[in-house]
């Protein structure tokens, strides 16, 4: 070997020191909280890898609780079990999509109980019915006297 070379293996070789002592003093200056995120994060993205897409966004959607993203999740699930009958996905998927499918449908009912007993929207409903109000009698007085409006006018009273 000449010296070129050897003084070129020398200076590569300490290049890769140094890299090696700044990743230790990057990985010193963690977190032990950020190591552990880090490490699950890493986990559930191989897992995530390993399966279906939609299997994954139906169960994701089924367990957000807001009303419209778990009825949905819940349909894809149910989507995905009829996949799953017919041979196209693993028991693992197919246990996932009934996951999302029974956590989807216990919120969306949930939704449902709260719409129906607490009324969250009945301010929108006041609302609308004054602005359906305020158009019929806004036709009523302004356009002639017809059979439509006469019928229209008749139905509020």
């Amino acid at each position: 070997m000449s010296v070129c070379s050897l003084l070129r293996l020398r200076k590569q070789s300490e290049v890769k020191t140094a890299s090696v002592e700044r990743d230790e003093a990057k990985r010193e200056m963690r977190s032990q909280l950020e190591v552990e995120l880090v490490r699950i994060l890493d986990r559930l993205r191989s897992y995530v890898a390993g399966r279906d897409r939609f299997v994954f966004i139906g169960l994701a959607l089924s367990v957000l609780p807001v009303f419209p993203a778990c009825l949905i999740g819940a349909i894809i699930s149910l989507a995905n079990i009829y996949l799953g009958r017919s041979g196209r996905l693993s028991h693992d998927e197919i246990r996932l999509s009934r996951l999302g499918t029974v956590v989807g449908l216990s919120l969306t009912i949930a939704w449902i109980f709260i719409f129906y007993f607490f009324n969250p929207f009945s301010d929108i409903g006041a609302a609308w019915d004054f602005v359906n109000l305020l158009i019929k009698s806004l036709l009523r007085n302004f356009l002639p006297d017809n059979g439509i409006i006469s019928q229209i006018s008749s139905e509020n009273v």
